[in-house]
């Protein structure tokens, strides 16, 4: 793969420094350009934006902010819902790309190292798969019940490809709001029914994708039906490349915390994880038995997760909003350690 054939587009609001070290974007855009000679960067942010010269960008692309929607869960609904905002400043982007391809990027993120490019010439051999990170590509058969919840924070592959997927529809109000004169499915559980809105964003995003394929997609946020899982997995196995942060060489210093969380490891879907799923959906003939061995040793450790779940989340409406609260998160972390 020629370097000089992909574009990185960097998308949403602009600052001059990242994350809680203030570093310098423009010693991101320095180390982007060493990581990945040759590369054109794009930037897709809002009309209005001031973009100081000394960011040497290949190309500014400007959009008209179409404001939030109202929040996602009933504890967030003062937080805005940026989902038209990331459709609007992600497709405008990509749609300024003239190489074969494309990697989309949240302005807030960087790169150590570029060993996602190895990974998408093994497992996209002449198919239509793209790169995402496993944080938060959830595993809805273990605590979140959201098949097709798919992270956006990076995704790499051909850039037609990525077009499709954010070639979507904006999310009305309606459905920003659909729990607010919808009922939730008689088995939600009480952290399912702190969502407002019909589908999280990232599932808003896979599910029209999906549809293209004619994939099985959920009717609502926690619709994990098993002709729905069992269309999730394929999905996972056929249109996306699942890889850990570390595999990918991407650093978002805004979950940094979720790299050393076992909770999120065992609540997303990691990259061990992806390929069995990818092993089983595609009947691979000779696969990597010392990867299927640890991701076996996954499973065994999710299914005891799945159990103590089981145990305390049909009475969470007790003990979630009490005292016991406390004292019950303590005790899953100290299971956790024992994972």
């Amino acid at each position: 793969m020629d370097l000089r054939d992909i574009t990185v587009v960097f998308q949403g609001a602009f600052s001059a420094h990242l994350g809680e070290d203030r570093i310098d974007f423009n010693d991101n855009i320095k180390s982007l350009r060493k990581i990945l000679p040759g590369v054109k960067i794009i930037l897709s942010t809002w009309e209005g934006t001031y973009v100081p010269e000394k960011f040497k960008f290949d190309e500014i692309v400007y959009s008209k902010d179409p404001g939030g929607l109202s929040g996602i869960k009933r504890k967030e609904v003062d937080k805005a819902n940026n989902i038209n905002r990331q459709i609007i400043s992600t497709y405008n982007g990509l749609r300024a790309v003239n190489t074969t391809y494309a990697l989309k990027l949240r302005t807030d993120c960087s790169l150590e190292h570029a060993g996602f490019i190895d990974y998408f010439k093994k497992f996209n051999k002449g198919e239509e798969r793209f790169v995402a990170c496993c944080f938060f590509t959830i595993d809805p058969e273990v605590y979140e019940h959201m098949p097709f919840h798919i992270s956006d924070w990076f995704q790499f592959g051909k850039t037609e490809t990525l077009l499709k997927y954010w070639d979507v529809p904006l999310m009305g109000k309606e459905e920003a709001a659909w729990y607010l004169s919808n009922k939730y499915d008689k088995s939600s559980s009480y952290f399912d029914k702190e969502f407002l809105s019909k589908f999280a964003v990232e599932q808003y995003l896979a599910i029209n994708y999906a549809k293209r394929f004619g994939y099985i997609t959920p009717s609502y946020h926690n619709d994990d039906a098993e002709p729905v899982l069992d269309s999730h997995r394929r999905f996972l196995a056929k249109q996306v490349i699942i890889l850990d942060p570390w595999q990918i060489g991407l650093s978002f210093p805004k979950y940094h915390w979720a790299y050393s969380s076992k909770f999120s490891s065992m609540n997303c879907i990691m990259f061990l994880d992806w390929y069995k799923n990818y092993v089983e959906y595609e009947n691979i003939k000779s696969p990597d038995l010392g990867l299927l061995s640890v991701a076996n040793e996954r499973i065994k450790k999710k299914n005891k997760l799945k159990r103590l779940i089981n145990l305390i989340e049909p009475i969470a409406d007790y003990w979630y909003p009490s005292k016991l609260r406390r004292w019950l998160i303590r005790i899953v972390m100290k299971f956790m350690k024992l994972l």
